[in-house]
């Protein structure tokens, strides 16, 4: 959920019968359509269901990201956690309703609950992360672009503290609705209740049109990988930009040839293995942007890093206490 603004793919209305009969096939396959049900009549019937709520497919979408914001950057209720000994309690009924092969074949990657404000309503949610990602076969049936973890990748537990109702989200469903206006089939165990969504979620509430939630990008130089010889470093493979070597590390900002995205690196090599140790809480700044020395795994050779950037809310953002927190807390995550 890192991207705010989702792909434009052709319209499903619009395309030739055998294209068209492709997809739902796909669909099907990963059971996400049902055998009995046409895929332009469910997405005929899901878009009806917006337009009586006064939504758009993309209002769907913007409503999702902005929960999966505030939720990783604000801790208004003091409530986020991601030290659990077995479930959040509010999750129970959820869980038990749950398809019978929910998590088989996924590692888990964490599981997370926090509560938020969000379109007038008092929510507890309860993420759960995974180390794998859905794909939406009727995105993959227009490219083979592969969108990381910018959806898919996760499940939510959301129970609106206002009303005591409750959904299950799955991740990519949202993102689904946001591109073709589908939302499954709902005779199929990963279904999401749009209705319901739209209720629990105050979309139905609303005095005006949503909008994303106003943020921006903090950028600084992402866990490094590697070692990397000098040789590599200055080799036909990178571009160097410029570089400086003075009594604690020699850094190089480059680029690397054949790469078109996130195309801004840094290959750095500390001279003093004592320095590192003593300093590894400290943040740097090289090339103008924060390294984290605590990252540091090898100082006898060069580390690359990626420019990476986090999103940061323009108002009420938490991030450092939230990010205080799970690093204090011990592991203990189990899916039941």
């Amino acid at each position: 959920m890192t991207t705010e603004t989702l792909p434009t793919y052709p319209n499903l209305f619009e395309l030739d019968e055998i294209k068209l009969t492709k997809i739902e096939e796909s669909c099907r396959k990963v059971n996400h359509l049902a055998l009995d049900e046409k895929l332009l009549d469910r997405i005929s019937k899901d878009l009806l269901i917006l337009q009586n709520a006064n939504l758009t497919k993309e209002d769907i979408y913007i409503a999702h990201r902005n929960m999966n914001l505030k939720f990783n950057k604000t801790n208004k209720y003091m409530a986020f956690t991601s030290n659990c000994n077995g479930h959040d309690p509010h999750i129970g009924e959820l869980l038990e309703n749950l398809p019978k092969n929910f998590g088989n074949g996924w590692s888990l990657k964490g599981e997370r609950t926090n509560e938020i404000e969000l379109n007038g309503q008092h929510l507890r949610i309860t993420c759960i992360v995974w180390n794998g990602v859905e794909v939406c076969p009727i995105e993959k049936s227009f490219t083979d672009k592969y969108f990381g973890y910018q959806r898919g990748d996760c499940d939510w537990f959301i129970t609106n503290l206002n009303t005591g109702l409750k959904i299950w989200v799955p991740d990519l469903v949202p993102a689904q609705i946001g591109m073709f206006g589908f939302s499954h089939s709902p005779s199929l165990p990963y279904s999401m209740d749009l209705n319901k969504y739209i209720q629990i979620m105050g979309l139905d509430k609303l005095s005006e049109p949503i909008k994303f939630l106003t943020s921006h990008k903090e950028y600084f130089w992402g866990l490094p990988s590697g070692p990397s010889t000098l040789n590599y470093v200055k080799s036909e493979s990178v571009n160097i930009l410029d570089e400086v070597d003075n009594d604690t590390y020699h850094a190089f900002h480059c680029t690397r040839n054949g790469m078109e995205d996130n195309n801004e690196h840094l290959f750095i090599h500390f001279h003093d293995k004592d320095w590192i140790t003593e300093n590894k809480n400290l943040k740097i700044i090289v090339f103008g942007l924060e390294f984290y020395v605590a990252n540091v795994f090898n100082y006898r050779d060069y580390l690359a890093c990626i420019k990476s950037y986090c999103i940061v809310l323009d108002e009420d953002d938490q991030s450092e206490i939230i990010e205080k927190q799970i690093n204090e807390q011990e592991p203990g995550c189990v899916v039941q």
